[in-house]
């Protein structure tokens, strides 16, 4: 009976790696007004019930899009904030993570979609910021807090000065790629911001800055 029940979960898995497949693409395309359960059901193939079983709403289905989507960014994001260097290479290392997948057509697309449709459905301003934006700030919060601990910088607002730090890396080259003026920056681009966001940050703590 154990051993029965492996292939059952494993197609279970499937089935719903499937639909995610096929939703994913759906909303960047279409909006997510203008996406059904049945549409992406009708796609996938097989029952409607089996989709409704998965996914009991829409709000459910775009929750686990953005979940799978942004699963690598954060176990990436949690693995440079971990690392044994400086603050300054840490923060600097943190912003050009944070800056490339900000700027890939992907995170624009994303962020596009949400502006437009947030006002009509709130739940998806209410996923998107908590799966995006809130938690990259705990993360960056968690971080910052550390260095206080260890006395890499004096006493602040973690939470605050990470806020402060992810909207520097919101004010450059996102906002023309969010509003299709300009092109993708390279990654020295990147580089080079990342520096001058921490060399700002740094010195509005009085902080040491090498």
């Amino acid at each position: 009976m154990i051993g029965a029940e492996k292939p059952k979960q494993l197609r279970k898995g499937a089935r719903r790696e499937a639909i995610l497949d096929v939703a994913a693409p759906a909303f960047l395309e279409h909006g997510y007004a203008r996406i059904s359960l049945s549409a992406i059901a009708a796609q996938v193939g097989g029952s409607k019930a089996t989709m409704w079983r998965h996914f009991p709403s829409k709000a459910d289905l775009f929750a686990a899009v953005l979940e799978r989507q942004t699963e690598s960014f954060r176990e990436s994001l949690d693995a440079v904030l971990r690392q044994r260097r400086t603050l300054r290479e840490t923060l600097r290392d943190f912003c050009v993570a944070y800056m490339v997948k900000l700027n890939s057509e992907e995170a624009i697309a994303l962020h596009r979609l949400v502006i437009a449709e947030a006002a009509r459905f709130p739940e998806i301003g209410e996923i998107f910021y908590r799966q995006g934006p809130a938690l990259v700030n705990r993360l960056l919060t968690e971080a910052i807090a550390e260095a206080c601990r260890r006395g890499d910088l004096g006493p602040c607002d973690a939470e605050a000065a990470a806020r402060y730090i992810t909207s520097m890396c919101l004010s450059g080259r996102f906002q023309h790629m969010l509003y299709g003026i300009g092109n993708h920056e390279s990654d020295e681009d990147h580089f080079h911001e990342a520096e001058r966001i921490v060399d700002f940050f740094m010195k509005g703590l009085g902080a040491d800055p090498a």
